[in-house]
């Protein structure tokens, strides 16, 4: 069984604070080239942990990247997608428009705040379209429950992407 990358990352630094322990005795000299080594083993390990992580991740990033086919389980639903067919899902379910600066804005104080209570006569024109698209989820939920009952929201997984996404351009 392979270990997972929390395991490798643990045991790197595991790895790195035995070297410098070991190292000890030699960092407290006073020589000056001592000073750049124990520098380099201060700051080596989580550039090589990110870097590690990076190369043994390369192949799903490389696809995720590259527009391969991505296996979502939904609902207990295997799909296949990749990154454009579901960014043109998101943009059909908001009716094939892009977000207004109300919908990013709501986003981005959902993103920022995790949830928000819900005033229906003020959020009304933004969270619809976002609800609709499945970006958002509002609560008290189940049968019978509609927005408009709704006393608070928050942001689904997908809705956590889009609104990452659009802080990022």
């Amino acid at each position: 069984m392979k270990p997972d990358l929390y395991t490798k990352a643990v045991l790197a630094v595991i790895a790195a604070a035995l070297i410098v322990i070991a190292f000890k005795p030699f960092v407290t000299a006073p020589a000056p080239y001592m000073e750049v080594f124990r520098l380099l083993l201060q700051y080596l390990p989580w550039p090589v942990i990110v870097i590690g992580a990076l190369s043994y991740y390369r192949e799903g990033l490389n696809r995720l990247l590259t527009g391969s086919k991505l296996t979502l389980k939904i609902g207990g639903v295997s799909v296949e997608t990749n990154g454009p067919d579901l960014e043109r899902s998101v943009s059909d379910s908001l009716g094939g428009k892009n977000l207004s600066a109300e919908q990013k804005e709501l986003l981005k104080n959902l993103r920022a705040a995790g949830e928000l209570p819900y005033f229906e006569d003020q959020m009304k024109d933004a969270a619809r379209p976002l609800r609709d698209a499945g970006l958002l989820k509002y609560f008290p939920s189940g049968p019978g429950k509609q927005l408009y009952n709704a006393k608070r929201i928050e942001l689904t997984v997908l809705g956590k992407l889009v609104a990452d996404a659009d802080a990022a351009s």
